[in-house]
């Protein structure tokens, strides 16, 4: 039953990204698979604009999360 449920939740995700990607024309998302080290894991989707709009407000904050917690945020976006 659980296997039914993780399936259906990763057909669902998979579904409601690819929807948006067509709706916005210019975004996609990144996916990140990661595994705990007491078991079990999963996947992450990051949208590239959002995690973008993250790191600006951030900066404006004069915060930056990705020095403080490593690994909390992906590596942020190249300028150019």
């Amino acid at each position: 039953m659980k296997e039914v449920f993780y399936s259906y939740i990763e057909t669902l995700q998979n579904q409601i990204t690819s929807a948006l990607e067509s709706i916005d024309g210019d975004a996609h998302f990144e996916e990140d698979l990661w595994k705990r080290k007491e078991g079990g894991g999963g996947r992450t989707r990051r949208h590239n604009l959002l995690r973008n709009e993250v790191f600006y407000f951030a900066a404006s904050a004069n915060l930056h999360p990705e020095l403080e917690k490593p690994g909390l945020l992906p590596q942020r976006p190249q300028s150019g």
